[in-house]
């Protein structure tokens, strides 16, 4: 399998090289794509037995994404041209703020402990919108070995109407190693947001100020999408809104219709009250009935 990391995400991903045939990729030899280009390809014997991905949201511009993958060759001597995904913008696109044209920054690479400088390929049948361009390289298997890859970089935020910081990473790519991914591990440092939307994987654990989700043998067929968000910027909205309401009332049935409210999950609800001030008690009422009901409903 190879792990792929999209705009704002992180992956290592195996692909075909399309340039001289010399390059054999698992035992097949085959090459995908032309005039330079790359696509995705698969291995039959490396194989992912781990892999822990880290997004550090402390700063509330930039998510700081660290990935440390474990992959075992249970076959024989291979080379496999690895590559890590990216999405460069066109020059109207405004999420051209990375590295020149990547809308990665300070990307770093390593196998082994050593630096990799990798190459720039556009890749072909990328899926609109999401990903367009992989930093590859090649990397060699004796029988037997493992070799640990590691990928950090600093990418900014995606955003939905809903919430205003989104983790996304591109997971579906993992599934071009052999076999399942042996032990996945995803971890969270959310600094002052906390999860509104748990997107997917939905259930998280929040323990010593982090969140978390561990799985073992994952056939990923998903990608990782999460809607975090600031409880004191919410509650600080709608103080703003309920400030200049004509009645309570009216205040009551618009908030309700608010769509970014029915779409938080009942703990982010709980920390926007805890951020609402006493002095507002049918607001502070107003977020505990819906708590309360959204609540109800992920129990049904």
């Amino acid at each position: 399998m190879r792990f792929a990391a999209a705009a704002g995400l992180v992956c290592a991903l195996a692909v075909c090289c399309a340039l001289a045939p010399g390059v054999a990729l698992a035992d097949d030899g085959v090459f995908c794509g032309a005039g330079g280009a790359v696509e995705l390809s698969s291995s039959s014997h490396v194989r992912m037995v781990a892999e822990e991905v880290v997004f550090d949201c402390t700063d509330p511009k930039l998510a700081h994404v660290s990935c440390l993958f474990v992959v075992v060759n249970e076959g024989p001597a291979d080379t496999l041209l690895i590559g890590f995904p990216d999405y460069w913008p066109n020059t109207q696109d405004d999420r051209s703020v990375g590295d020149g044209a990547s809308a990665l920054r300070d990307l770093l690479i390593m196998v082994d402990g050593e630096t990799i400088i990798p190459e720039a390929k556009p890749v072909v049948s990328a899926p609109a919108g999401s990903w367009n361009q992989a930093h590859v390289w090649t990397c060699t298997f004796a029988p037997g070995q493992t070799r640990v890859l590691r990928t950090e970089y600093r990418h900014v935020y995606s955003a939905t109407t809903s919430a205003s910081h989104v983790v996304d990473y591109i997971l579906k790519t993992g599934a071009t190693w052999a076999g399942p991914i042996g032990l996945v591990v995803l971890r969270i440092k959310p600094g002052e947001l906390r999860l509104k939307e748990p997107g997917y994987p939905p259930n998280w654990d929040y323990t010593d100020g982090e969140y978390h989700w561990r799985t073992t043998n994952l056939e990923p067929t998903q990608d990782i999408f999460v809607g975090m968000g600031s409880p004191r910027q919410y509650a600080d909205h709608l103080i703003g809104y309920w400030s200049h309401a004509r009645d309570s009332d009216d205040a009551r049935r618009e908030v309700r219709e608010f769509g970014f409210l029915h779409s938080s999950a009942p703990e982010f609800l709980d920390e926007v009250l805890a951020a609402l001030p006493d002095s507002l008690p049918r607001l502070r009422r107003f977020l505990e009935d819906l708590s309360a009901e959204r609540k109800a409903e992920l129990r049904r």
